[in-house]
């Protein structure tokens, strides 16, 4: 579990990695009185409008998920 590459930066270009976080704190912000972040948002939108922004964060899921997942049990 300890090795020299804890101490080295990601491969990710940092700007994308501050982005992320930074869109990820807004959501956070606009959902933090209900229960999940996104339990309000886009309640009120027009019904395509929400339906397309499902679609484009199941998009960006399997973007980034790639294809070198490996489960962590089957590294014992």
């Amino acid at each position: 579990m300890i090795s020299p590459t804890i101490f080295s930066f990601p491969e990710i270009f940092p700007k994308t990695v501050f982005g992320y976080i930074f869109l990820f704190l807004i959501v956070e912000w606009q959902g933090r009185k209900n229960n999940y972040a996104l339990q309000q948002f886009g309640l009120h939108w027009h019904k395509l409008l929400r339906l397309g922004f499902y679609y484009l964060l199941a998009i960006i899921i399997l973007y980034f998920y790639g294809k070198d997942f490996q489960f962590l049990y089957f590294q014992f």
